[in-house]
């Protein structure tokens, strides 16, 4: 399971691009940039130098935010990213490349540093899929004087809502088999046309497809418009085309590209399955609120925020001094 976790991620990384911005909230400008431009502005003016990591960092959403506020304040900053996936941390390199800035290949539940590390320790949408444990270990990194700030997933949450409704849609393809009754159209189709096969095998087999593809519509309606079913309804147009269009593709060629969206989708199904997994609620939120208190934080702050006027809260937003 952590192995397929894992992968998904990378998977992820490796392919995302400019798409990122759907998961890492990286919108030029918007709520968590704003918050993390202030928050940064405000560490570094209390400051001359400062020592800061982005845990489970993904593309570095927070450090790119702490790069641009040293430069703003002159504050002689060294920055770290530290992610699980290397593809996460090849893409923050690209996204923001320059002296300052350390990628470091860790998990977030077991970071390599020494304790009191840190003057901040950061993380966006990252740390808390490493695990409550991942998130009281943090106390350890932060040095006298420093200052631990989350933006972490909300149960329940506008982004969680979002994630239930994608995997809905991912499971509904899932559950019915289309894909794979959409590989078994096309080489019935195949048979079809070189003889080798009666053309009432065929029509059951197209009707099987709008069967289930009229299964998946029935969910991506219910859903409402989001990732999921836009990647629905994506996908099941252009299986349609590849089956309108088969003479033109080889048979392998054609095998190969339903077997990617057939692995495309579970690991959509994940990453969306492991967003709701680390969503953090009132009670846990209770609990890392405590650990901070225990470590001898002097002020612990959490609080849901918005990210979008529509919507409601999305996440929570945590900040402990030492």
């Amino acid at each position: 399971m952590a192995e397929s976790y894992e992968k998904s991620w990378s998977d992820y990384w490796r392919d995302a691009g400019a798409d990122a911005q759907a998961i890492t909230g990286a919108e030029p400008g918007g709520a968590l940039a704003r918050y993390w431009r202030d928050f940064f502005l405000d560490e570094f003016g209390r400051r001359d130098a400062a020592r800061v990591v982005d845990l489970a960092s993904g593309a570095g959403v927070a450090a790119r935010e702490a790069v641009a506020a040293a430069s703003e304040t002159g504050c002689a900053t060294a920055v770290i990213c530290s992610d699980i996936s290397q593809d996460a941390l090849a893409q923050a390199a690209r996204s923001f490349p320059g002296p300052g800035v350390g990628y470091v290949v860790a998990d977030a539940g077991r970071a390599p540093y020494v304790a009191g590390a840190f003057d901040l320790v950061v993380s966006q949408f990252g740390i808390e899929y490493a695990g409550l444990d991942a998130l009281r270990a943090a106390t350890d990194l932060v040095a006298p004087g420093g200052a631990a700030a989350f933006v972490a997933h909300l149960a329940d949450g506008a982004i969680a809502r979002e994630c239930a409704g994608n995997l809905a849609v991912l499971d509904a393809l899932q559950d019915a088999e289309l894909v794979a009754r959409v590989e078994t159209l096309i080489d019935t189709a195949f048979r079809v046309d070189a003889g080798r096969a009666d053309a009432s095998g065929l029509a059951a087999a197209e009707q099987a497809v709008r069967d289930a593809a009229g299964r998946v519509s029935q969910v991506m309606e219910a859903q409402g418009p989001g990732g999921g079913a836009a990647f629905a309804g994506q996908l099941i147009p252009a299986m349609e085309t590849l089956y309108q269009r088969r003479a033109r593709y080889d048979r392998k060629d054609i095998a190969a590209w339903l077997s990617h969206q057939a692995g495309a989708i579970e690991a959509y199904a994940g990453r969306m399955r492991s967003m709701i997994e680390a969503a953090i609620d009132e009670t846990e939120m209770a609990e890392i609120r405590a650990a901070f208190q225990c470590a001898d934080f002097s002020s612990v702050e959490a609080e849901p925020m918005a990210l979008k006027p529509e919507g409601g809260p999305a996440a929570w937003r945590f900040l402990a001094r030492r």
